[in-house]
């Protein structure tokens, strides 16, 4: 039985996208799923599923994606959930997260990766898998509070199940109200509840936004 699960987080579909950045997104969800998909997870008794909350029917995903993802064996889940993601990414995460807790419970590790990025190398898994623990890269702006980079990281499912539970549609609902971002509250969780872990200096990946990309 496998040890380790590595959650491919996606949003298809986002509200307010024209055809154009739709297509630029697809092209960048193709390109970051073909590079991790290349990793060897199966040799480290991991297994793979994608998560979107903007999609109802597999049919709707682009076919390129849709025959990458059955290729490799990925277990796809759609929610259509998005109540919280259209306006806060990270309450979108927790949405979803407390949807599959019953999932979790099944491995020891959870892996966490946004693949609208593009991997650089495959620096973090190899560390990770080498010597698993709660593994994290720490936010560099010196302007702005410290707080997790949250397109990947590694952790315990205990501590992310633990995590999840805090919120309810309330709380959800406070972190939208509030432009709270998860990279502070589970940076916040971590350390509230003493929870060690390590850090990398960087993530060695391309992280995306409408008009320009960034290497983190």
């Amino acid at each position: 039985m496998a040890t380790t699960v590595c959650e491919l987080r996606l949003a298809f579909e986002p509200p307010y996208t024209d055809k154009e950045k739709l297509d630029a997104r697809y092209t960048q969800h193709y390109n970051g799923l073909q590079k991790v998909l290349e990793y060897n997870f199966q040799a480290n008794n991991c297994e793979l599923y994608l998560l979107d909350n903007t999609l109802s029917d597999i049919n709707q995903i682009p076919k390129n994606i849709l025959d990458l993802l059955e290729k490799n064996s990925v277990e796809i889940i759609l929610s259509k959930t998005n109540r919280y993601g259209s306006v806060n990414k990270g309450a979108g995460d927790i949405e979803n997260l407390k949807l599959i807790v019953e999932k979790l419970k099944k491995y020891e590790w959870f892996i966490h990766f946004e693949p609208r990025q593009l991997l650089l190398s495959f620096q973090f898994f190899d560390n990770f898998f080498q010597n698993p623990r709660n593994l994290f890269t720490l936010n560099k702006n010196p302007n702005a509070p410290p707080h997790f980079n949250t397109g990947l990281y590694a952790c315990t499912t205990s501590d992310i199940i633990e995590f999840a539970n805090m919120f309810d549609d309330n709380t959800i609902q406070q972190m939208v109200s509030n432009s709270i971002s998860i990279e502070y509250i589970l940076y916040s969780f971590f350390h509230k509840n003493q929870i060690q872990y390590s850090t990398l200096d960087k993530m060695d990946l391309l992280w995306f936004n409408n008009t320009e990309a960034k290497h983190w």
